[in-house]
């Protein structure tokens, strides 16, 4: 499966995703092994949304954007721990063993900026040195595309889910919370209405989010 979506666009960020859980955090997974090969003897192999490593100790990865647990009902419906790029938060979240991993996007943005650790750590001191604490703005800032899974809202409307809220809520206070959608997608993609309801900004970069506190 290729990375380069086509011929229809409107499928490209479930195309992205599949060829980003099946390929490149496998890949990931895979180069870290290597790394620690004189400790940890063992390969990786993979089929689809589930690996195992040789030797029976599974990784599991959840396919889509559903974690598996019920924000509402707070019940996790897969009582083991696997991998996710959904979970609840964390001070909420005790009931659910769904664990965070980064999206194919973060980690293309990573790798496009960054080519080695340093180069990350160097960035953030930069930052640190431009934007001292003192100087930062007490604004909440939020940007993000939607996201939605009807196991885990109960169908819920776009400014009902969490992502919704926050962005209402900068709607209405604007001096304190800098928050907006980058993007519409899955269920609320084609939604007109959502899109006239909400805020859809620009994107913003790490640099331009370390002006802000929180």
């Amino acid at each position: 499966m290729s990375g380069v979506c086509k011929p229809k666009p409107k499928r490209c960020h479930k195309h992205k995703l599949s060829w980003f859980r099946a390929r490149k955090f496998i890949e990931m997974i895979r180069m870290g092994l290597m790394q620690q090969k004189s400790n940890f003897p063992f390969s990786i192999s993979s089929t689809n949304s589930t690996s195992s490593l040789e030797g029976g100790l599974p990784i599991l990865l959840s396919e889509g954007d559903d974690l598996h647990c019920n924000v509402v009902t707070k019940q996790d419906h897969t009582p083991f721990p696997r991998l996710s790029w959904s979970i609840v938060a964390p001070k909420h979240g005790t009931w659910c063993q769904s664990i965070g991993i980064p999206s194919y996007s973060n980690w293309h943005f990573y790798h496009r900026n960054f080519q080695k650790q340093s180069d990350w750590v160097s960035k953030f001191q930069q930052n640190d040195e431009q934007y001292p604490w003192s100087n930062k703005s007490n604004n909440a800032v939020w940007r993000g595309s939607t996201t939605y899974d009807a196991p885990q809202y109960n169908q819920s409307s776009l400014n009902e889910t969490p992502r919704g809220q926050l962005v209402k809520k900068g709607m209405e206070h604007p001096a304190l919370i800098d928050a907006g959608f980058t993007r519409l997608i899955q269920k609320f993609e084609n939604d007109k209405k959502a899109e006239r309801e909400t805020s859809v900004s620009k994107g913003m970069s790490m640099s331009d989010m370390m002006k802000y506190k929180d």
